[in-house]
C-alpha cells in the first residue's frame, strides 16, 4: 500500500470512528432527553392528582354540609 493510500484509509477509519462515537452519544442521549421530557409530564400528572384530591375534599365538604343541613332541618321539624 502506498503512503497516500494508507493515509486515506486512516482518515476513513478515523471518520467512521468519529461517526460511530456521535451515533453512540445520540443513542445514549435519547433516554436522557426522554427523561427530561418526562419530568414535566410527571409533574403534570402529580398536579392532576393534587387537583383531584382538592376537588374530592371539596366534594366531601359539600356532602358533609348537605348532611349537616339535613340534620338541622330534621331537628327543626322535630322541634315544631
Amino acid at each position: 500500500m502506498t503512503p497516500e493510500a494508507s493515509e486515506t484509509v486512516n482518515q476513513t477509519v478515523a471518520m467512521m470512528m468519529a461517526a460511530n462515537t456521535a451515533a453512540v452519544w445520540m443513542v445514549v442521549n435519547i433516554p436522557v432527553v426522554l427523561v427530561v421530557v418526562n419530568i414535566p409530564a410527571v409533574l403534570v400528572a402529580v398536579n392532576i392528582a393534587a387537583v383531584l384530591v382538592v376537588v374530592n375534599i371539596a366534594a366531601v365538604l359539600v356532602v358533609v354540609n348537605i348532611a349537616a343541613v339535613l340534620v338541622v332541618v330534621n331537628i327543626a321539624e322535630m322541634g315544631f
